[in-house]
């Protein structure tokens, strides 16, 4: 099953008429909660070599597998990130998957993405419709904010027009010289401000 996953990865890259050469590295991760290879290992990763010298055929396949099963046996021989998320996936009671959130806050975020994936279908709206929101609510705050600082720098640049030039008032003001050249000119203030929330 894996080698049909990495196989279906591989081969969707490319296009109709593409060449071969624009083929990459594809990198299959299998996560299992049994023992599936004859490693003591956990973690263990997979090439195609030669039967004899053991050369590498290609880069273009790796493999790894992850068993869960064997991690108590191997403890302390991991990286420590690796075996924080295997710890993590193997959880199997609340407390566990508590104890790995305390170590560290990426875990948490995994955690409530996997309560996301859980969820029922009106309950995954109800969130979803409620991220969108905040984003939104976010987007507003920024662009409010953006506008403010719009405002104060054409007021402080119309300020400064009987005293400095036009291109030293940009450098100071931090505006284009254009828009202090239109100001000077008499243009509209507020029809700049509107021109400026679009271009800069």
């Amino acid at each position: 099953r894996s080698l049909f996953y990495w196989s279906r990865m591989y081969a969707t890259q490319l296009g109709t008429g593409e060449k071969y050469g624009r083929l990459r590295p594809c990198i299959a991760i299998n996560i299992v909660n049994f023992n599936i290879t004859s490693q003591e290992s956990p973690h263990t990763t997979w090439h195609i070599t030669e039967d004899w010298t053991k050369d590498r055929l290609t880069d273009l396949l790796e493999m790894h597998f992850l068993e869960l099963p064997k991690l108590d046996k191997a403890s302390g021989k991991l990286s420590k990130r690796l075996e924080g998320w295997m710890r993590f996936l193997a959880a199997n009671t609340k407390e566990e998957l508590e104890m790995a959130i305390r170590e560290d806050e990426i875990y948490k975020r995994a955690y409530q993405q996997l309560e996301v994936l859980s969820m029922d279908e009106a309950t995954r709206w109800q969130y979803e419709a409620r991220e969108a929101w905040l984003k939104d609510e976010a987007t507003r705050r920024s662009e409010a904010l953006e506008e403010g600082q719009i405002i104060n720098q054409l007021n402080n640049a119309v300020s400064l027009l009987d005293i400095l030039d036009d291109a030293t008032i940009a450098q100071k003001i931090a505006l284009p010289i254009e828009i202090v050249q239109r100001l000077r000119a008499g243009e509209d203030a507020e029809k700049i401000k509107k021109e400026s929330r679009k271009n800069y």
